[in-house]
């Protein structure tokens, strides 16, 4: 039975380190595919769900590129849209692998023969950027040949692509949120209020929030503080104030809340809450849904 571990040792901690630059190197991997190595590593994985891998192996450019060649396979019309699907292995499966490697090499080595299969995938894994398998056609997506990379990790680039294609496909990413290439590359004192209220999705109206220098951003949403506050939250002072912005020029006026985010440092979220409320206080217990006031580091 494998023993419980409750705490790592100092040599494990800083094992924590190297394996995440091996794998943040997997990631960022921008040499372009063996074309050998990756039919032996997509083999393994037919041969994992006990199939063959097809004699029809294709090797594209870009993720979209598989996604249009995917499309004509179908026999779908050229003017129907083709459906991509946005490629996180860079950002997301890697850090699974990379996970999983330290738990298996650092923490529980003596459980290795046991995971053979999983050690064997983690290897072919480094191979491939994107693979798409199908019964008749195995079709193999080449690496990036641009990727950039917050200290987090995420996909970021405000100033161009945080990854680019050999066929010209680029995607556009702030902290790991996808964007338009617009919302990427604007400059801070060219966001503009009716850029910040219309845009729906919330990650994105972070990131516009992110690039407006702080002492501009009142004067973008041209607002009205109407209460001010500061609380300690877990031992941090977090910083509240109540905003009546008027939405869309029409002179209908209504109450935001502008607050400091404890965790990522720099960061300010602006959210709508009820007209009815006019202290912080009332914005805090209707965002978090409450009866009455608490503060979050109070609630259950």
């Amino acid at each position: 039975m494998t023993k419980l571990v409750t705490k790592l040792t100092k040599d494990q901690e800083s094992k924590i380190n190297v394996y995440l630059k091996k794998w943040l190197k997997v990631g960022k991997r921008t040499k372009p595919t063996n074309q050998d190595k990756a039919i032996k590593a997509v083999s393994f994985l037919y041969k994992m769900i006990d199939m063959e891998i097809p004699k029809d192996v294709r090797f594209v450019r870009s993720p979209l590129e598989a996604n249009k060649l995917i499309h004509k396979l179908q026999g779908k019309k050229k003017s129907d849209p083709v459906e991509y699907a946005y490629p996180t292995r860079s950002v997301y499966w890697l850090s699974y692998y990379g996970f999983y490697d330290y738990i298996l090499n650092e923490i529980f080595p003596q459980e290795k023969s046991n995971f053979k299969l999983f050690t064997q995938f983690l290897k072919h894994s480094k191979e491939f950027f994107a693979v798409y398998m199908y019964d008749n056609v195995a079709i193999i997506s080449d690496f990036p040949t641009e990727c950039n990379l917050n200290e987090q990790g995420q996909l970021h680039n405000d100033k161009g692509a945080s990854m680019s294609f050999n066929d010209g496909f680029k995607l556009y990413n702030l902290n790991g949120v996808a964007v338009t290439k617009k919302i990427a590359t604007i400059k801070g004192d060219k966001i503009t209020k009716d850029m910040l209220l219309k845009e729906t999705n919330v990650d994105i109206r972070r990131e516009l929030l992110r690039k407006v220098p702080i002492e501009n951003l009142t004067k973008v949403l041209d607002s009205k503080t109407i209460d001010k506050k500061t609380f300690t939250i877990n031992g941090k002072n977090v910083g509240y104030e109540l905003l009546n912005i008027d939405i869309d020029g029409s002179g209908r006026v209504r109450p935001y809340l502008k607050m400091d985010n404890p965790s990522l440092k720099g960061v300010i979220h602006i959210e709508g809450v009820g007209d009815d409320c006019t202290t912080i206080e009332d914005a805090i217990r209707f965002r978090n849904g409450l009866d009455q006031f608490a503060l979050p580091q109070d609630l259950t």
